[in-house]
């Protein structure tokens, strides 16, 4: 890929040629049909946990529990003190036809550290992003998946909670040993100065990760909050043509400048992006219907951002879009990158850095997922679509992980949240199991 051009390439169509081509499109639109409904299920399951409510249920999910032991588990979550998030979703939610990996597209959807757990159809998977779960999560289900859906989610909660706590020891670890001689014992307590120096060790490089990609971050959104700020610092409030609905459109959009250069300057690790660009988007839909306004257009429909560059304000039409070897789907782009690419031009990507190199934004790993989230969570496009794009792309969200990330998809065994920074983290492998077989 050129780095200065989006690689959008000879797979981008206007409109199907022939009877072939017609045939290709509702085949694609078939395929995606599944993937579209993931989408908005992953969606609404992130954005009720994000809102406090640690439970997401879905009304067609199957297996499921009731709306009283719904509560019966918020209750229990209260009581632990610890961030838990657990979505009960039907099997259409499933991503990659993989139960570890719609957990860990919940986790990337959501963006905050906790212990997540998700059923989906017949599938229960559990993980934390500091501590290893897994294990919980399996014993949780061997030991009462016959009791159903509540009944494995709520021993979960209640062991998950007690590692946390350091009640019981993590996997793997010596909970109890007996006392072999004075010898013995100062052998051991020597192995944990050096287990303890290099857990010392892995967590400040873990540090410095995270802090270079924060820097890097808050440098992609500070381009951005400057490039927003000089086209609002245009804005009259006042301006005659605009009447009181524009003049409150061109209040939102000063107010969204103030408050993403605010959650800007609080920017404390790569999750606070998300707070900022969300503010971004917003800004940039109240501007266009100002603009809008004054040219006595009517007010856009409001779109996803381009998703060439989110800079570019909401998009005004899909285009069907397929990378090298990969199936056509539609991407919404801004009026201006619709004629570039109608005369056969690339238009200019975001570009974000990446190990000192630039890439497009969505190549820049796990580190830049809540900047995209941010411009796309509000839209139908939310970050679960921006994840399967970003999949066919080669690696969205696949790249460098900041601390407390979770592992790729697919990932077995020593696939853990933490990405190894932290010495081991909760991997997914045999964490949970399945629901079916006449459990149920």
């Amino acid at each position: 890929m050129n780095r200065a051009r989006v690689s959008l390439s000879s797979a981008l169509t206007r409109s199907a040629r022939g009877a072939g081509v017609v045939l290709i499109a509702v085949t694609a639109f078939i395929a995606s049909a599944g993937v579209a409904h993931a989408d908005t299920t992953l969606a609404q399951a992130a954005a009720s946990l994000r809102s406090e409510d640690p439970v997401f249920v879905a009304p067609e999910a199957d297996p499921t529990m009731t709306s009283a032991e719904a509560d019966q588990l918020r209750a229990r979550i209260r009581d632990s003190r610890h961030p838990f998030f657990v979505a009960v979703l039907p099997a259409s939610a499933l991503v990659k036809n993989d139960a570890s990996a719609t957990l860990q597209a919940l986790h990337a959807a959501v963006g905050l550290a906790g212990t997540y757990a998700v059923v989906v159809g017949p599938s229960f998977r559990g993980g934390d992003t500091k501590v290893s779960v897994s294990d919980l999560a399996t014993a949780a289900f061997r030991a009462h998946s016959s009791e159903g859906v509540f009944a494995v989610l709520d021993s979960f909660v209640v062991e998950a909670s007690a590692r946390l706590s350091g009640t019981i020891p993590a996997a793997g670890s010596a909970g109890s040993t007996s006392d072999s001689g004075s010898g013995s014992t100062v052998a051991l307590l020597a192995g944990v100065v050096v287990v303890g120096g290099g857990g010392l060790l892995l967590y400040r490089r873990a540090k410095r990760k995270v802090a270079g990609q924060t820097a890097a971050v808050r440098a992609t959104v500070d381009e951005d909050v400057t490039s927003y700020g000089e086209v609002v610092a245009a804005i009259n409030v006042d301006d005659p043509r605009l009447d009181e609905a524009g003049r409150a459109d061109a209040q939102r959009a000063l107010d969204a400048y103030e408050s993403a250069k605010a959650s800007a300057d609080q920017m404390a690790r790569p999750e606070d992006a998300q707070r900022v660009t969300t503010a971004l988007e917003d800004g940039r839909y109240a501007l266009a219907c100002v603009q809008a306004r004054i040219a006595g257009d009517a007010v856009p429909d409001r779109r996803p951002p381009c998703f060439v560059d989110p800079r570019h304000g909401p998009s005004t039409e899909d285009v069907q879009w397929a990378p090298d070897g990969g199936a056509p789907r539609p991407v919404p782009v801004c009026a201006a990158c619709s004629t570039t690419l109608a005369s056969g031009q690339m238009p200019d990507a975001r570009e974000v850095t990446v190990g000192g190199a630039r890439v497009p934004y969505w190549q820049g790993g796990r580190a830049y997922a809540p900047y995209a989230g941010g411009y796309y969570a509000a839209s139908g496009m939310n970050m679960m679509s921006m994840l399967f794009m970003g999949s066919m792309l080669g690696g969205m969200f696949s790249g460098p992980q900041y601390g407390g990330g979770m592992g790729g998809a697919g990932e077995s065994g020593g696939g853990g949240f933490s990405g190894g920074d932290f010495g081991g983290g909760g991997d997914f492998g045999g964490g949970g199991g399945d629901f079916g077989g006449g459990d149920f």
